[in-house]
């Protein structure tokens, strides 16, 4: 929760309620800056470990290390000034997923470390704009979703197009589905116009199980290791 009394200062705290209504206690983890997601806070799952958006630059957080009633800060993770949107933890501490790229349709997918220095990182697919400088397009990426085991994840993006006579048009989402280990694309998923509104991923004995909401209705998919890109409904 924040305390709004000062938009400009806005400090983010930390409660812990039971299940009987009463809260047990209450941590101030300090002054929020303003990033990619507004004030949005990224927790790393299960490690006690959550980064705040910071006041250094746009793309800057501070990291926190809460442990039972104490909290301490543990740097600063500093991606690349080109982060397409705010990055996704790995398990067990281990870096971050995140998409690089604002200018056109070149994006990549990236593995941070937790200083937010590139590891490793591949081009993202997409087909070509034959229109060139006349239609100017660029893709609209979401925050990576990660499975738990950290072995698969997913990027969803829009490809939004501006037309000189017209307002900017839709051409189509996609998932991009990527391997972290090593880090290379998987498969594309096409989704079509509209936008893809929430996705999740898992990945377990052996196949890979997609949900998510696209074209006005909830998708269940999934493949096996063996054959990926063959979604089954």
């Amino acid at each position: 929760m924040t305390d709004q009394s000062d938009a400009s200062n806005i400090d983010l705290h930390l409660q812990c309620w039971s299940i009987d209504g009463e809260m047990r206690f209450e941590l101030n983890l300090g002054d929020l800056g303003f990033g990619l997601q507004g004030r949005q806070p990224i927790f790393a799952r299960g490690a006690g470990l959550m980064w705040l958006p910071g006041k250094c630059t746009f793309t800057c957080y501070k990291a926190m290390i809460v442990s039972g009633t104490q909290i301490e800060e543990s740097g600063n993770l500093m991606p690349p000034d080109n982060l397409a949107a705010p990055p996704a933890p790995l398990p067990g501490k281990s870096g971050l997923l995140a998409v690089l790229g604002l200018q056109r349709t070149g994006q990549k997918a990236a593995l941070l470390d937790l200083s937010g220095h590139v590891q490793k990182q591949v081009s993202l697919p997409h087909s070509p704009n034959f229109f060139g400088p006349l239609v100017p397009d660029w893709f609209y990426a979401s925050q990576p979703e990660i499975t738990p085991d950290g072995k698969v994840a997913t990027v969803a993006r829009t490809r939004v197009a501006w037309v000189l006579t017209d307002t900017d048009r839709d051409w189509g989402s996609q998932i991009v589905v990527l391997k972290t280990q090593p880090l290379s694309v998987v498969t594309v998923l096409n989704t079509g116009k509209g936008g893809i509104r929430g996705i999740a991923v898992d990945h377990r004995n052996g196949m890979v199980r997609l949900v998510g909401f696209w074209n006005g209705r909830w998708h269940d998919m999934k493949y096996d290791d063996q054959h990926p890109g063959k979604w089954k409904h």
